[in-house]
């Protein structure tokens, strides 16, 4: 039951605000293209300064001086594209913020294996020195590194209240 009147901006990142039956607030964090703009991500630093990006803006409260998403116990994660990276990517490297929390994520085509489209764009990336797009490559180490470090983080049940959904084309 999410009431599209309530959106409003955390730093830069869209929340919305629902109330469950039981009375106990959940917030959706949408995160997009629009979003990893609007987070003024520094490519040349990476998936990795993306998610400091964003959990430092998840930490702040929102322009209205309600308590930041990170206060909330019930937190969605809604994330296309490379945003489902750097979501998967921010909780990896900040498990322990979210160990207590319910936490629910839904991926949206997250290149999460590489994308097609940034290792054609190789060259490109190399000439401006674009670290993401050297990161968002089908053979990608740092790639390969998350996918390592979210294995663990599941296998290990290090955050127990996570679940997640992601949703991606086959070819």
């Amino acid at each position: 039951l999410v009431d599209q009147r309530l959106v409003r901006q955390a730093g830069h990142v869209p929340v919305f605000r629902a109330v469950e039956r039981g009375g106990a607030d959940l917030v959706v964090a949408a995160l997009a293209h629009q979003v990893e703009r609007a987070l003024e991500i520094r490519l040349v630093g990476g998936l990795g300064a993306a998610a400091d990006e964003l959990v430092a803006r998840l930490r702040n409260p929102t322009p209205s001086s309600e308590p930041s998403v990170l206060s909330k116990q019930n937190v969605v994660f809604v994330a296309h594209s490379m945003g489902g990276v750097v979501v998967r990517e921010m909780i990896a490297r900040y498990t322990s913020l979210f160990r207590q929390k319910n936490i629910g994520i839904v991926l949206l085509a997250s290149p999460s294996r590489g994308s097609d489209w940034a290792s054609r764009a190789r060259y490109v990336a190399r000439i401006l020195n674009n670290k993401i797009i050297e990161q968002l490559m089908t053979d990608s180490a740092a790639l390969d590194d998350i996918d390592m470090r979210w294995t663990n983080v599941m296998r290990d049940n290090a955050i127990p209240f996570l679940k997640g959904a992601d949703a991606f084309e086959t070819m």
